[in-house]
């Protein structure tokens, strides 16, 4: 069997450099709410674990039962699966944020007729519905035949973020995040994408957010 997985470990990411952080007081950045929903995380089972970096600029969250197939027999919905969580963050009047980065860290073994692409659309619900940004990444089996360790980071250009209103109190910060395997060969050995076994690591993506001070 092939296997995927991303495990949760805690990676320091480097400050974007497109705009000077701001940071507000981390006590008045605080997370008051988190739902989930999807294919990819049953509500009704919690399979959504939550946490943040002290000072607020890193959103790590771990999915327990993301998992997702590809063989014989394997039916197309289980291919590709989706998760949507929404985290309501409150925040001071005077500051908004935006996700610039998302990190993908895990372990991943399987050939080179395999690849999984995992995308993360971002949002703030009751916004402008066409205001959206994303993250895609690709990892190839051609990299992971014998298994390996890997951290895919990819940035959101500055020109195509989505920041949350100016005027502080309550934001909802929506990631709508998509993994799907897919194969050239027609009858590509099974494949799971999901907890890697012996290790009690669920798949994990980071946020990072930058914060910028702004005029209500």
């Amino acid at each position: 069997m092939f296997i995927f997985s991303i495990f949760t470990t805690y990676i320091p990411l480097l400050a974007h450099q497109a705009v000077a952080a701001i940071l507000p007081p981390p006590n008045e950045v605080s997370i008051s709410r988190i739902t989930s929903s999807g294919s990819g995380c049953p509500e009704n089972e919690r399979s959504v674990s939550f946490s943040t970096s002290p000072d607020r600029t890193v959103l790590t969250a771990g999915f327990d039962k993301f998992h997702v197939y590809l063989g014989p027999g394997v039916s197309p919905r289980d291919r590709s699966k989706e998760c949507d969580v929404r985290v309501e963050i409150n925040y001071p009047r005077g500051y908004t944020f935006s996700v610039v980065e998302t990190t993908y860290h895990g372990f991943a073994t399987f050939d080179n007729t395999v690849s999984a692409v995992l995308n993360t659309t971002y949002f703030f619900p009751g916004g402008d519905a066409a205001r959206v940004s994303s993250t895609q990444t690709v990892v190839l089996g051609s990299a992971t035949t014998a298994g390996s360790i890997f951290t895919k980071t990819e940035a959101i250009p500055a020109n195509a973020r989505v920041r949350a209103p100016c005027g502080g109190g309550i934001a909802t910060l929506a990631a709508r995040t998509r993994i799907a395997l897919t194969s050239s060969r027609a009858t590509a050995q099974e494949v799971e994408f999901g907890t890697f076994h012996g290790e009690d690591s669920p798949i994990t993506q980071q946020m990072k957010l930058e914060w910028e001070q702004c005029n209500p």
